[in-house]
């Protein structure tokens, strides 16, 4: 079994529900933020999808030492 709280431990026992309280509010906000998003066709959709491109300068960045 475990001992009361402390009148500290209380406290902050609370003030972190709370925020995990706001932060489940704000995450079903968001949601349906992206939900209303997607419904309404409020954005264009790439043909493909971007993807970041590396271009080689020709060489290598690792060189084999001669000799």
């Amino acid at each position: 079994m475990s001992s009361p709280l402390q009148p500290h431990e209380t406290e902050r026992l609370r003030a972190l529900e709370q925020t995990v309280r706001e932060g489940l509010r704000d995450f079903r906000r968001t949601g349906q933020a992206l939900s209303e998003i997607r419904d309404n066709d409020f954005f264009d959709l790439p043909t493909r999808p971007s993807r970041p491109t590396y271009k080689s300068a020709g060489t290598s960045r690792l060189r084999r030492r001669s000799g």
